[in-house]
């Protein structure tokens, strides 16, 4: 029997041009009007999977936010996932300090969470919290998830530090397994957030995958300092008895013209 996993990060909760479940503006409402088809697309899956950066945090140095309360931000995070139809288990990774500010805030998405799951007679439904997630899914497939992955701005290959990362595990695997006699063990496939774009690249030594976000082009970062091709969207991952596969839904970052007419 399989299990499906529903991928996503970075929704920056809080960010003018975040995904939040309470739109104020024309990006916001946009952002979300296409998270809600994604959750449509994706259907009901076993698990949710949210590799970090749910807040914007307090964003000290653009305070490019409209909403300054940082548990607000993390009590919108959880509205978003619950939104999803998740039958078994929430799992939420760790972002970057500069979105988070403390730890706490992210623990308290998950205690959110779980108070809307219980409040809508859901409270069967697990929420997990990690900082890197290690997991076998289905009873064979190697899972690792973390938030921070090194970015690329070349256009015609991304995958130097996600592919860096792989190898890595390649090697320590191999020195763990002349150590203790066992066969050599690494991840089928390693999935980041951070990037804000999405990638994919596999080989004989396993896959790596870097999920799009729900950020949007339009914050003043962006706008001043950015350059090159951002997504938005989401992965569903569904893991059989013997064989894995995934879909994507992909939607481009420009979701207001923006353009000014002279």
């Amino acid at each position: 029997m399989s299990q499906t996993w529903l991928c996503t990060a970075d929704f920056h909760a809080g960010a003018t041009t975040g995904l939040t479940s309470e739109p104020t503006n024309d990006i916001q409402c946009a952002v979300y009007d296409r998270y809600q088809d994604c959750l449509g697309w994706a259907g009901e899956v076993d698990r949710m999977l949210v590799i970090g950066d749910g807040q914007d945090g307090s964003d000290p140095k653009g305070r490019d936010i409209d909403e300054h309360c940082l548990f607000e931000q993390a009590r919108r995070v959880a509205e978003l996932m619950a939104e999803a139809n998740v039958t078994q288990e929430y799992i939420y990774i760790s972002g970057t300090p500069y979105h988070k500010d403390s730890m706490d805030f992210e623990r308290h998405t998950c205690e959110a969470l779980e108070n809307i799951l219980a409040r809508t007679k859901r409270g069967e439904v697990k929420v997990t919290f990690r900082r890197k997630l290690k997991t076998t899914s289905n009873g064979w497939f190697r899972l690792e998830a973390r938030h921070k992955i090194g970015a690329s701005r070349v256009p015609y290959c991304r995958n130097t530090a996600p592919g860096r990362a792989k190898t890595w595990q390649v090697l320590n695997a191999a020195l763990s397994s002349q150590r203790s006699g066992e066969p050599a063990a690494w991840p089928h496939l390693m999935m980041y957030g951070h990037v804000h774009y999405y990638a994919f690249a596999e080989d004989a030594f396993g896959a790596t995958m870097t999920v799009p976000s729900w950020q949007a082009i339009g914050s003043k970062y962006g706008d001043e300092e950015c350059e090159g091709h951002i997504d938005l969207g989401a992965v569903v991952l569904e893991v059989g008895d013997d064989e894995w596969t995934y879909r994507k839904r992909l939607y481009a970052a420009g979701v207001v013209d923006r353009t000014e007419s002279r």
